[in-house]
């Protein structure tokens, strides 16, 4: 596999059709076809059903850096079932600020196609807005489950560092079993339940990484990092926030670095999880972060121009 054709099955084609799955599209309903332009391979097309059903294309991808990542890949994002660049503009109007601000040039593609530019972590954060969501569901008759839907949209259906046991999240009988005879309430439990994940299917994967964010494992992380913010303490920060009403301990949550949608190996591990301020967990999903490495012992990564490294949780820390 060519360099380029293997950034766009690991950035686009990918992630995108796990996303799509996650929401309830049927797996065996979702094509997908890469898109080759003088002879290089640019770009894919996700179709529903047949090749004359296309949801969107991504495609005419235009920076790939040093360093590949989903925020320096750009790229055009088509919305092949759209009429005409007025509904563009009104469905983009109803996006929050943090996306509407990385949205560039919208327009038409051949003069019928319409399309606007951004960055690819965009483009996944389309798919947790609300109209964006009900436009695929109105025109292409709901291909999404809605449960899921509002799962994504009504964050504040779960509880504070648990899962609240929905069909929509514990549906999986292994995933059941496997929570059920491992309790992640020591470093012993959790390395076992590492050891489990990597045979898991993507949906349990996602599962188990909610479980990890929120769940028993998340406590003893944040005890492991002192309910710091790892990166105000690398800036030189006061790294403990407010102290939280019934356990007295600083308010922090945990963030995988590598998002769990890429499914790239080891990601569900707590050396793929920082511990920060409700701040700062916004800005490393919405705002200008840049990786520089991940692998070793340490991430490095800029953050508003400013270099940051910190240590990767161990559990032999």
């Amino acid at each position: 596999m060519n360099e380029r054709k293997e950034i766009i099955e690991k950035f686009i084609r990918t992630p995108f059709a796990n996303l799509l799955i996650g929401l309830g599209l049927e797996k065996n309903k979702l094509i997908t076809n890469i898109l080759v332009k003088d002879g290089k391979e640019n770009g894919v097309t996700f179709f529903l059903g047949n090749k004359k059903n296309a949801l969107f294309s991504i495609d005419h991808l235009l920076t790939i850096k040093e360093y590949p990542d989903k925020r320096n890949i750009v790229g055009w994002f088509f919305f092949n079932g759209m009429e005409s660049l007025d509904k563009l503009n009104s469905l983009i109007a109803e996006l929050p600020p943090e996306l509407l601000n990385n949205i560039q040039k919208p327009g038409l593609h051949n003069g019928s196609l319409p399309k606007f530019k951004c960055n690819l972590y965009t483009m996944e954060q389309l798919f947790e807005c609300e109209p964006i969501l009900n436009y695929f569901q109105a025109k292409f008759n709901k291909p999404f489950d809605q449960r899921k839907i509002q799962l994504i949209l009504h964050p504040e259906l779960e509880k504070e560092d648990e899962l609240i046991e929905t069909e929509i999240l514990f549906n999986d009988p292994n995933f059941q079993e496997l929570i059920d005879h491992i309790q992640p309430d020591s470093w012993r439990n959790i390395e076992k339940l590492e050891a489990k994940m990597k045979d898991m299917t993507p949906k349990a994967r996602q599962r188990t990484s909610m479980y990890i964010e929120r769940g028993k494992i998340a406590k003893d992380v944040k005890k492991l990092t002192g309910f710091k913010c790892q990166i105000c303490e690398a800036l030189g920060l006061p790294p403990h926030g407010f102290k939280k009403e019934k356990s007295n301990e600083p308010y922090v949550e945990s963030h995988h670095v590598i998002s769990v949608s890429t499914l790239v190996e080891g990601l569900l591990s707590i050396k793929n999880i920082m511990t920060l301020c409700a701040n700062h967990h916004r800005q490393m999903h919405y705002g200008n972060v840049s990786p520089i490495e991940y692998d070793g012992e340490y991430f490095v990564f800029k953050i508003d121009d400013t270099p940051i490294k910190i240590k990767k949780i161990s559990i032999n820390d």
